[in-house]
């Protein structure tokens, strides 16, 4: 990994061991309207957990991550562009856990190559009643990327240079 990759993964595990914005900077940066049609505003007792991974690789003299072109299909999320995730599972010993499995069956990155930096707010998504804690991981190299063709239209890999700019 660069020095440049090596000082912003430092920068990332330094501010996710301090508190974080949360809610305030989700609501400052959310939509002005952020209801479905069922008028879910937040979590109530049908709410499902689900986890997402910013998979952070080493790219270049820098870092770049993984986002998701989901395919068409009948559901609220279809054909978007997302992190890779879903729902937790029976079968999931943990909400980190169900990150990581997501990842291995959405990209195919095997959860011992990820190691876990920390995570970061959970967000409800009302329109699928899900709410959503999203974790930041990172492979030593480059992966190669095997999406699940059922769930994955295609992969796009984003420099993190382009969000820090």
């Amino acid at each position: 990994m660069s020095s440049s990759a090596a000082r912003i993964v430092k920068g990332i595990e330094l501010n996710l061991g301090k508190p974080l914005p949360g809610y305030d900077a989700q609501k400052r940066m959310e939509p002005s309207v952020r209801a479905d049609l069922l008028g879910n505003t937040t979590p109530n007792l049908s709410t499902r957990k689900s986890a997402v991974m910013i998979l952070l690789y080493p790219s270049g003299q820098g870092l770049s991550f993984v986002l998701i072109k989901r395919q068409t299909y009948d559901g609220p999320h279809s054909g978007q562009v997302s992190l890779p995730g879903g729902k937790v599972d029976e079968s999931d010993a943990s909400i980190e856990g169900t990150a990581l499995r997501e990842t291995y069956e959405e990209v195919g990155v095997e959860p011992n190559q990820i190691t876990i930096l920390g995570q970061l707010t959970e967000l409800f998504i009302p329109v699928s009643n899900l709410l959503v804690q999203p974790f930041v991981g990172i492979v030593a190299q480059k992966p190669e990327f095997s999406p699940n063709l059922q769930e994955v239209e295609y992969i796009v890999e984003v420099d993190v240079a382009h969000l820090l700019d």
